[in-house]
């Protein structure tokens, strides 16, 4: 269903539009609605004879996981100018993983050891999900994702989620409950695409951050990277101080002030020395 609703083309739009649909109709089969006119939350009940139950914290996680990769998506495309878009992104994935967590207690008190495997498996993937969040184009530098996007401690846990989580989908896909031919064949090419296309570039990844050297390494790029950040707004300042004593510069005060406002700053201190020279000369002149 997720092929068929937007996924084979990264429409995660559609996908959660589909997912929306579908929770309406489960809510509303289950009658679990959240109030007729006004909007009143309604539980999910801990006794429940229908099966149908357990669909809604599985398609709340889906659609608030579309969303995120949606909103992701879109702030990976304007870095610079949307940066909303990445705490809202990252807040509907929060949300996620806490339904996909709701979704494996209930599977623990009404389901059997499978569907417990199952869902263990889907919430250690989401949770990973927090930390590798989304793939970025190839424009946006390393030193910039590590200043915005990674926390690096975050990955050694990280690891051990999606090492579980890649273990458990590996015994699901020997442990199948198919009868059909070809529900067998789709239910191992699903598996088969979770392992290949999605846990396994994720696992090199965490592996490679959740390594000691190479997390002194990156924090090291990620302390440069600020550094340089720091420096390039250091130098607009001081170009635009310079250009402003030009405009003014007729009194020999005004490269005094200029040289008592480095001396109060951190800049570069060349720079200003550089900068207080230019202006005096014109002043002389």
């Amino acid at each position: 269903m997720q092929q068929q609703n937007g996924l084979r083309h990264q429409d995660y739009h559609r996908y959660r539009q589909y997912c929306s649909r579908r929770l309406h109709r489960i809510r509303k089969a289950t009658k679990l609605t959240n109030g007729r006119e006004r909007f009143k939350k309604c539980a999910i009940p801990d006794d429940f004879s229908l099966d149908k139950v357990l669909e809604i914290p599985l398609v709340s996680a889906e659609r608030a996981w579309a969303y995120s990769a949606e909103l992701l998506g879109v702030y990976a495309q304007f870095i610079e100018d949307k940066p909303a878009l990445r705490y809202h992104g990252i807040g509907r994935l929060r949300k996620a993983v806490r339904y996909a967590q709701i979704l494996l207690a209930m599977c623990r008190v009404h389901c059997d050891s499978r569907t417990v495997m199952e869902a263990e498996a889907y919430e250690s993937f989401m949770s990973v999900m927090l930390v590798v969040q989304w793939p970025w184009p190839v424009e946006v530098s390393f030193a910039r994702r590590s200043v915005l996007e990674f926390n690096l401690e975050e990955f050694p846990a990280a690891l051990e989620k999606l090492t579980l989580a890649n273990d458990l989908y590996q015994k699901l896909s020997v442990l199948t409950t198919s009868t059909s031919e070809k529900e067998l064949k789709l239910e191992k090419a699903y598996y088969a695409q979770m392992l290949d296309s999605d846990i396994a570039p994720k696992l090199r990844q965490c592996r490679y951050y959740a390594d000691e050297s190479h997390l002194t390494e990156r924090k090291k790029e990620s302390s440069a990277a600020k550094e340089g950040a720091k420096a390039s707004k250091n130098q607009v300042a001081i170009l635009q101080q310079i250009d402003a004593v030009k405009a003014r510069g007729d009194a020999r005060g005004d490269v005094m002030t200029l040289a008592e406002y480095y001396d109060s700053t951190d800049d570069n201190i060349s720079a200003a020395i550089d900068g207080c020279s230019e202006v005096a000369g014109l002043c002389q002149e």
